[in-house]
C-alpha cells in the first residue's frame, strides 16, 4: 500500500474527526522515514523541531522530527 495515499487518507480522517476535540495535535516520526513526514505535512501538520525517542523495535534512542497541527 506504499505510495497510494492510504496513510494520508487515514491521518486526514483522524485529524478532521478530532474525536477528543483537541486544540493542538502533536506527532513525531523517525528521521529515517521521510515518507511519514510527508504524510504529516500533507495533512496540515507543521514542522516544530528535532527530538529523540526510544524505539522498542530498534532497542535504541533515535532522532525524530516533531510536528504540530493547531485547530482554529
Amino acid at each position: 500500500f506504499w505510495n497510494t495515499g492510504l496513510a494520508s487518507e487515514a491521518v486526514r480522517a483522524l485529524v478532521d474527526a478530532n474525536p477528543q476535540e483537541n486544540r493542538t495535535m502533536f506527532a513525531s516520526v523517525f528521521q529515517d522515514n521521510p515518507a511519514s513526514a510527508r504524510v504529516l505535512t500533507n495533512t496540515g501538520f507543521q514542522y516544530l523541531g528535532d527530538a529523540e525517542a526510544y524505539s522498542v523495535a530498534r532497542g535504541a534512542t533515535v532522532p525524530t522530527w516533531t510536528y504540530l497541527k493547531r485547530y482554529a
